[in-house]
C-alpha cells in the first residue's frame, strides 16, 4: 500500500493499520514528520499483519524512530523489513533500532521471537530486511548497532546473535571505524547475505579489516562496496580472503583499483577449485591492459583452476587494444573447452558376483577416463562482459562480444536441454577483427543468424580484404625504411666530405707552422 502526505490519507491509513487490514505499507517521501511516527507506532499497537514497512525519506527524525522501536520491541505488529534511509538518523537512531535486531537464537519466518521479554533480553519482534542508506551513521553509530558490548546485555555470559538477512548502510560516513565495527559482528550474523556499503568512505585499512572477517560470514552472497576508496590494497586483501568465504557478488566499481588489485582478483578466481564468485563489478577504476590480461587467464584457465564467473564490468577504465584482444580470446576459450570424456564402459568381470569395493577404495582407483562428467547444471560460462566507457575500446568490440556471449548462453541452455550439438562454422568479421588466430581456431558456434554459404564466403572476403590491408601496410613501411636509409647515406656522404676538408686545412696549418 502507498500512502501520500496528505494528511486525511494519512489517518485513513493508521486506521486501516489499526484495524489490521494492511500488510505492506509505503510512506516513501510523504513527510510525516516524528509527530507522524508517533502516531504511526500507535496504530501498530493494534497490527498482527504488517510485515514491511518502508519510511523512506519520511522525515520521522529520532524521535519518530524511538517511538516506532519501542512498540516493535513490545512485540506490536511483525515487520521484518524496515526501510527507515534517508531520515536524518545518527547515534540516537541507531540506539533505537539496535535493540531490534538481536536474539538468543534464530526466529522463523515470520521473525517472531519464540521466548519470554525480560528487562535486558531480546525483543518480542525482531527484524531481518534493515535498511538505513543515506542517513548520518558514523563510527560511534556503527558501533551502536552491532557491537558485541551492546549485545551482550547484563548479566549475559555470550553476546546475542543480530538477526539480520539484508543490511544497506550506503551513503554513511562509516569511514575505516564504522567498517571495523561491521567486520567485527560479521561472525554473529548467521543470517547475513547481503551487505551493501556503497559511498561510505572506507579506506584500505577498513577493507582489510572486512576482508579478514569474510570467513566468519557464512552466509553472506552479496557484498557491495562500490565509490569508497579501497584502492589495491583493499582490493588485495579481498581477493586473498575470496577463496574462503561464500561471496557471489562482489562490486567494487569507483575504487581507484589498478592492475595491482585486478590481478590479486584474477589470481583469487582459480585459487579454488570450485569458486563461489559469479559476479565481480570493477566499473570506473583504474584497470589497464595489465590487469584485463590477467582477469582474462582466470577466465580462460582449463578446469579445474577454470573460474566459474558468469557476469564482469571493466565499464570505464583504461583498457586498450590488447586487453580487448584478450578477452576476446578468454570469452572464446570459456565457451570451447572441452567437456570431460564420457564414462568409459568397464570391462565384465568373470565372476558373477564380484566382491564389494569400499568407497574410499573406488574413488581412490578411479581412472580418468571413468571419471563422473560434469553436470549441465554445473557448468559455468561467461554471460556478460562490459567493456563500454574506454577511450579505446569502439562499439565494434562491444557488439563482438555480446554475440558471442549470447552463444555462451545458447550453449548453456543447449547443454541443460540436452539438445545436439549444433555444427560448427567460422566465426564472423566482427569477431575475425577481435580474435586472434589460435582463438579462432577454437571457435567453434555460430555468432550470426545468416546462412553458413553465405557468411563463408563473406568471411573469405573479409579476411582477403585484412590481408590486402596488412600487405599495403608493409609496402608502405617498406618504402618509408629505404627513404629514410637514402637520406641516411647522403648525410653520411656529407659529413664524410666536411670531415675531409677538415683534415686538409688542418694540414696546411700545421705546414705553415
Amino acid at each position: 500500500m502507498t500512502a501520500a502526505s496528505s494528511p486525511a490519507l494519512l489517518v485513513t491509513t493508521l486506521t486501516r493499520i489499526a484495524a489490521d487490514e494492511v500488510d505492506a505499507l509505503s510512506l516513501r517521501d510523504a513527510t510525516i514528520n516524528a509527530s507522524g511516527g508517533t502516531a504511526l507506532a500507535q496504530a501498530l499497537k493494534g497490527n498482527r499483519n504488517l510485515t514491511s514497512l518502508d519510511l523512506y525519506n519520511s522525515a520521522i527524525g529520532e524521535g519518530g524512530m524511538e517511538a516506532l522501536a519501542i512498540v516493535m520491541y513490545d512485540g506490536h505488529g511483525r515487520v521484518t523489513t524496515l526501510d527507515v534511509g534517508s531520515n536524518e538518523l545518527s547515534l540516537s537512531g541507531a540506539m533505537s533500532l539496535a535493540c531490534l535486531i538481536r536474539t538468543e537464537r534464530l526466529t522463523g519466518p515470520t521473525g517472531q521471537w519464540s521466548g519470554e521479554a525480560d528487562d535486558f533480553g531480546p525483543p518480542m519482534q525482531v527484524v531481518h530486511d534493515l535498511r538505513l542508506s543515506r542517513n548520518y551513521f558514523d563510527k560511534q553509530a556503527c558501533e551502536a548497532l552491532v557491537s558485541a558490548d551492546l549485545a551482550a546485555g547484563l548479566g549475559r555470559e555470550q553476546p546475542l546473535l543480530l538477526t539480520l538477512r539484508s543490511l544497506a548502510l550506503s551513503f554513511n560516513p562509516l569511514g575505516d571505524g564504522g567498517a571495523r565495527a561491521l567486520g567485527l559482528a560479521l561472525d554473529r550474523c548467521p543470517e547475513l547475505h547481503t551487505l551493501q556499503l556503497c559511498g561510505c568512505e572506507i579506506g584500505e585499512e577498513g577493507g582489510e579489516v572486512l576482508a579478514s572477517r569474510l570467513h566468519a560470514a557464512r552466509s553472506l552472497t552479496h557484498l557491495d562496496l562500490g565509490s569508497n576508496a579501497l584502492a589495491d590494497g583493499g582490493a588485495r586483501a579481498l581477493a586473498s580472503a575470496l577463496p574462503h568465504s561464500r561471496v557471489a557478488e562482489l562490486l567494487l566499481s569507483s575504487n581507484r583499483v589498478g592492475d595491482g588489485g585486478a590481478c590479486a582478483l584474477a589470481l583469487s578466481l582459480i585459487r579454488r577449485k570450485n569458486s563461489q564468485l559469479r559476479t565481480l563489478g570493477l566499473s570506473n577504476n583504474v584497470i589497464s591492459d595489465e590487469g584485463a590480461a590477467a582477469l582474462a587467464e582466470a577466465i580462460s584457465a582449463p578446469p579445474p583452476q577454470r573460474c566459474r564467473l558468469e557476469t564482469l564490468s571493466l565499464r570505464t577504465n583504461r583498457l586498450g587494444p590488447a586487453a580487448v584482444a584478450a578477452l576476446g580470446d578468454a570469452v572464446v576459450s570459456n565457451k570451447c573447452v572441452a567437456a570431460p570424456p564420457p564414462r568409459a564402459t568397464a570391462p565384465r568381470s568373470s565372476s558373477r558376483n564380484p566382491p564389494p569395493l569400499s568407497r574410499a577404495h573406488s574413488r581412490a582407483h578411479r581412472s580418468p577416463l571413468t571419471a563422473r562428467p560434469l553436470s549441465p547444471h554445473r557448468r559455468r560460462y561467461l554471460l556478460a562482459l562490459d567493456v563500454r566507457g574506454n577511450k579505446h575500446v569502439d562499439a565494434s568490440a562491444q557488439l563482438a562480444f555480446d554475440n558471442m556471449l549470447s552463444q555462451n548462453a545458447r550453449e548453456r541452455q543447449r547443454r541443460v536441454s540436452g539438445a545436439p550439438k549444433t555444427l560448427p562454422v567460422q566465426p564472423n568479421a566482427a569477431a575475425k577483427k577481435l580474435l586472434r588466430a589460435h582463438a579462432q581456431d577454437l571457435y567453434g558456434f555460430d555468432v550470426g543468424g545468416r546462412g553458413v554459404v553465405e557468411r563463408g564466403a563473406e568471411e573469405q572476403m573479409a579476411l582477403l580484404e585484412m590481408r590486402a590491408d596488412e600487405m599495403g601496410s608493409l609496402r608502405r613501411n617498406l618504402e618509408e625504411l629505404r627513404f629514410a636509409q637514402t637520406e641516411a647515406s647522403g648525410n653520411v656522404a656529407q659529413l664524410q666530405a666536411k670531415a675531409d676538408a677538415l683534415e686538409r686545412a688542418l694540414a696546411e696549418a700545421r705546414s705553415t707552422a
